[in-house]
């Protein structure tokens, strides 16, 4: 068994290293969608449902071939796959109302479209697996002696930053407050991972365990505030993920806990955005926030709280009507983008200190949603309609830009994840593993915010750089 490090079958000679507990929950996860799929069929369309099975499938196949131990390191391919489930599959048998205007031979054409890049990613990323490598001899490693009390620390400038940000209490030059904002969120990300990963091995010390839990609780009540709960939800995920491979089982209880939790909040978001959002309405101070979340609960689940709620969350968090529209439109009604959103990106990489007037990242969700009538240009500078990369790759090249985006990402992620077998936990090989887990589990990002979101995360890192001890690979860190 490896000691100290993440799954590997090579570095420091180690056997492979399973995870039976999460092997059966992803045997468990296929039957149970399988069984709902079947029976929503009965009501709906067995070609859908089949479908539904089909994504499904695929989506879970690289989580069991990781759990059983086959592919060493962080599973971030199979966390960025897994999306597909609920992203593409669950919208097919749940009854998303969209899809009701499209015919099955659209269905099963945008089912063969996600199959092939689900197969596409999750092939390169077995090759990459496969590529022989040299044990590491050595590790950048943060000494746990102090990295606990860096990572917390790290967690709690996160909270206070997005705090006073909320509060319109930073007023900063905006590309020194991008700089900022990157350096502080970007550091707190990781350090959720790498602290639940720690707390799901009874690592922690009883006082770094307490106060983790205090500090990320905060964190996330403070993203909450915002009233964009990708934030949240994104760091949510990133805990229970992190704790779900130390402790190498599903707490289930926990997540469901979570889903009813966000899907409750989701329900009132948009009374609480036209309450809070208005132009008179003062900035939310930390101290408004027991009202705050008094009158969520009440615009969630008080009386009248059904005419003005939003529409379930699993309808929010779908993307397969959008690769429907896509699919429909392009080239029948409207041209393919052919690169336009990606064009942008080199440009995004220059610091906006630098460059004042440089795009802003999300310029590619605003073409994809212009270009297809979705939304104007005005009503895209208020609200976004996330598209992903595998709706963004059809729009912009058809099916080769599908197949593009998944030997890039399998590519990406494969060696990322390779990077990080048999590292210690507190290491800068897992530190950059964990910033492409983050990165993997965004299923609204067009390649031009991934890509920019990824290069800032990396020099984040590297700022970490100075503080970290090169230790031998048989050291624990």
């Amino acid at each position: 068994m490896a000691t100290g490090g993440l799954p590997t079958r090579r570095a420091r000679q180690a056997p492979k290293q399973r995870f039976p507990r999460l092997r059966i929950a992803v045997v468990l996860i296929w039957a149970l969608f399988c069984l709902f799929s079947i029976v929503s069929a009965i009501d709906q369309s067995a070609i859908r449902g089949l479908c539904a099975i089909v994504i499904g499938t695929v989506a879970l196949f690289p989580a069991y071939i990781w759990a059983d131990g086959r592919i060493a390191g962080l599973p971030i391919l199979p966390l960025h796959v897994l999306t597909l489930l609920w992203t593409y599959a669950l919208p097919l048998v749940a009854g998303h109302p969209e899809l009701e205007n499209y015919a099955n031979e659209e269905i099963v054409f945008s089912t063969a479209c996600v199959l092939m890049y689900a197969v596409s990613a999750a092939m390169v990323w077995i090759f990459v697996d496969s590529l022989k490598s040299a044990p590491r001899a050595r590790f950048r490693v943060l000494p746990k002696n102090r990295g606990d009390a860096f990572f917390t620390s790290a967690i709690f400038f996160g909270a206070a930053f997005t705090a006073l940000s909320t509060a319109q209490m930073i007023a900063l030059e905006p590309g020194l407050y991008g700089i900022l904002r990157a350096t502080l969120l970007g550091l707190a990300s990781v350090a959720i991972f790498v602290l639940s990963l720690r707390l799901g091995r009874s690592e922690l010390r009883t006082e770094y365990k307490i106060l983790f839990i205090v500090i990320a609780a905060l964190y996330i009540v403070i993203q909450l505030s915002t009233l964009f709960l990708v934030g949240p939800m994104v760091t949510m995920a990133s805990a229970l993920i992190g704790f779900t491979i130390g402790r190498g089982r599903v707490p289930w209880v926990t997540i469901v806990a979570v889903v009813l939790a966000f899907g409750f909040l989701h329900s009132g978001k948009s009374e609480m955005r036209e309450r809070y959002w208005s132009e008179d309405r003062p900035a939310l101070q930390i101290w408004d926030l027991p009202q705050f979340f008094a009158d969520w609960a009440m615009s969630s689940g008080g009386p009248g709280s059904e005419e003005t709620a939003n529409a379930p969350i699993y309808e929010r968090v779908s993307l397969m009507h959008l690769l429907l529209l896509a699919q429909r439109s392009a080239p029948a009604t409207t041209h393919f983008l052919e690169g336009e959103t990606y064009a942008i990106i080199p440009r995004l990489l220059v610091p906006r200190i630098l460059d004042p007037d440089k795009p802003d990242s999300h310029q590619g969700t605003t073409i994809l949603n212009t270009q297809f009538g979705l939304q104007t240009a005005e009503e895209a500078q208020s609200t976004t309609l996330g598209w992903g990369l595998i709706n963004e790759g059809y729009a912009n090249f058809g099916l080769s830009g599908v197949a593009g985006v998944a030997l890039f990402l399998g590519l990406m992620f494969g060696f990322a994840g390779k990077l990080t077998a048999g590292a210690p936990v507190m290491s800068l090989a897992t530190m950059i593993g964990v910033t492409f887990c983050s990165l993997a589990i965004q299923t609204e990002f067009t390649m031009a915010v991934f890509v920019t979101v990824l290069f800032q995360s990396l020099v984040v890192l590297a700022l970490v750089l100075p503080i970290l001890e090169s230790r031998p690979a048989e050291e624990p860190g």
